[in-house]
């Protein structure tokens, strides 16, 4: 049986990295319940239809501003928005990342595409009910997890929990600015953002201090 020696988890099955903290597991593989499904590596050409497809929808969205008359600013924040999307895709693909750390790249990549929504449009509700939507997603998920899992968690994401936490009070920005004019879901994104900081300083401090001096000094 594999078994990770920095979570101190043992695994059945041919996985070859642990789960949680992506360190190289130890031991002889054992058969698991469930046969595993290979999946093939993707190739260069899954790459080159990524950025096809993105081309063609920078495209027209500027195909479409330019038929509407429409102001510059949201045709390039859209484009913005596509190619942000990309770099995500494009890195899933790549690298081929565990679930858990595509889903806290994942919510960086809506956040990055609702702020630049926003930029472009001005939309309140996009202040009010997107953004905070986002984060508040984000921060109830990852409190969940460090109240589960503590420390094991923390050791390969904490990273993305201290970009959660800070990210989620940047809602009470547009509550406290008026450009919210429903500032209920910013509210809440800032206590969501305030329990997982008090959930990581009571459950994992110790944890969390280690991993934070390593991503400094790395």
């Amino acid at each position: 049986m594999q078994s990770c020696d920095r979570c101190g988890v043992e695994y059945t099955g041919d996985l070859g990295r642990c789960p949680l903290c992506s360190e190289k597991l130890e031991g002889i593989p054992a058969p698991g319940a469930f046969p595993v499904q290979r999946i093939q590596a993707p190739r260069k050409a899954s790459r080159r239809v990524l950025w096809i497809t993105t081309l063609a929808a920078m495209a027209a969205a500027v195909a479409a501003g330019a038929a509407t008359d429409a102001s510059p600013w949201p045709v390039a924040f859209t484009c913005i928005a596509l190619l942000v999307n990309y770099l995500f895709l494009r890195n899933v693909i790549v690298h081929r990342p565990d679930a858990l750390r595509m889903a806290e790249r994942w919510f960086l990549a809506l956040l990055a595409i609702a702020v630049l929504w926003w930029l472009a449009t001005g939309a309140p509700g996009v202040a009010s009910l997107v953004i905070p939507s986002v984060c508040l997603g984000a921060l109830v998920a990852n409190t969940v997890l460090v109240g589960a899992l503590r420390d094991t968690f923390v050791q390969g994401y904490a990273k993305y929990l201290l970009y959660s936490a800070v990210l989620g009070f940047a809602p009470l920005i547009f509550a406290l600015t008026g450009w919210a004019p429903w500032p209920w879901l910013c509210y809440a994104s800032g206590a969501a953002a305030a329990l997982l900081t008090l959930t990581l300083l009571l459950l994992t401090r110790r944890q969390l201090a280690a991993e934070v001096r390593k991503l400094l000094t790395a």
